[in-house]
């Protein structure tokens, strides 16, 4: 017995996809200028840069997800924690497996 009914599916998601894969690559990104280095972290300390925030002064927040600390970098490269999260004695983090900080948000 065939299995008309799914030859019209078939048809549909084989054309939408001829169509995505045909899609011109999007142009006129950002272009950097004068990248620079502002600051340094201490991975032994477990500040490793997860997330970023920027904000209106062009400083920004990072979250260092093994320290557990949100920190604020300015534009010159001071460096200030702002806040350092308590440790969790037993973390069920999926995946991970430790007490870590993931994500920033900037409102």
């Amino acid at each position: 017995m065939p299995r008309l009914p799914y030859l019209p599916g078939v048809a549909v998601v084989t054309a939408a996809l001829t169509v995505l894969a045909a899609a011109p690559a999007t142009g006129g990104d950002p272009t950097v200028s004068r990248p620079r280095i502002v600051a340094h972290f201490d991975f032994a300390k477990g500040q490793t840069p997860e997330n970023i925030a920027l904000e209106p002064d062009g400083s920004a927040d990072l979250t260092f997800a093994y320290a557990r600390q949100v920190a604020h970098v300015t534009k010159d490269g001071h460096k200030r924690i702002r806040a350092t999260l308590p440790a969790e004695a037993n973390p069920d983090t999926p995946v991970v497996g430790d007490d870590i900080v993931l994500g920033i948000a900037r409102a």
